[in-house]
């Protein structure tokens, strides 16, 4: 998902709107709840009473997952205070942050971006829309395919986001391209079905050098599909996958 959404704020950046922005006027937001609670949590771990001696501080172990392999309570709870100290000088900075940062510093780059497409205007929503039916996710060892089906996740829920912010525009009297008003016309399950055929045929691709690997990930394409289905009525042809999952080296 932060790969998808790394790609989408780039393409975002391109159309001229400025992520950054959309970060400061609410950066608690997008700071994971587990990083702001671990943060508390150790907080409170370090005000027990202890031997404050240097020995018994660097002893403490965490126990509530938040620290790094080998940390100990006073060295994560360090790490997280920096990272607050830099997240407050970023939002009262007035330079903008890069997707590139925004990464390095552990934000919620995911929930940004369903936020800045959840307000786009028309014109952007279609830029965004054709962009990301170019997207193309590869994986040259792609095993059985567990990446590429998380990628695949990933676009689906953006694109669903797409869709819901298009009708919201539809709903007070603009005019839809011809192609989103045909999908916005479909059921539920349709629409979805509709989306992973377009995703699994044009923009998910791999290779692996183990045969029985590929066969593994074309049937969970497959399978995606299939799922859709209630009846065998309902089951629709299914793409080859051949070209898009290829066995090589």
């Amino acid at each position: 998902s932060r790969t998808i959404a790394s790609w989408l704020l780039d393409r975002l950046e391109k159309l001229s709107i400025n992520c950054s922005s959309f970060l400061k006027a609410n950066p608690q937001k997008y700071i994971f709840a587990e990083i702001l609670l671990g943060r508390e949590a150790l907080e409170n771990e370090l005000t027990k009473e202890f031997d404050y001696n240097r020995k018994s501080i660097l002893d403490l172990k965490c126990e509530n997952g938040i620290s790094l392999p080998g940390e100990n309570v006073w060295e994560a709870l360090s790490r997280l205070r920096n990272g607050q100290k830099n997240l407050d000088e970023i939002v009262t900075s007035s330079a903008d942050l890069s997707v590139f940062d925004m990464n390095t510093r552990n934000l919620d780059i995911v929930t940004l971006a369903e936020d800045i497409i959840s307000e786009l205007d028309l014109d952007d929503l279609e830029k965004l829309w054709e962009s990301i039916k170019k997207i193309r996710a590869i994986d040259p060892t792609c095993g059985s395919g567990a990446f590429l089906i998380a990628a695949m996740d990933s676009l689906e829920s953006f694109l669903e986001i797409l869709l819901f912010r298009f009708r919201e525009i539809q709903k007070i009297g603009f005019t839809l391209p011809r192609e989103i008003n045909e999908i916005l016309r479909l059921s539920s399950r349709e629409r979805i079905a509709f989306l992973r055929r377009s995703m699994i045929m044009n923009n998910i691709f791999g290779a692996d050098i183990a045969e029985e690997a590929v066969e593994i990930a074309r049937l969970r394409m497959y399978l995606s599909l299939v799922s859709l289905a209630d009846t065998r009525a309902e089951l629709i042809p299914l793409p080859d996958l051949e070209f898009n999952l290829a066995v090589g080296n």
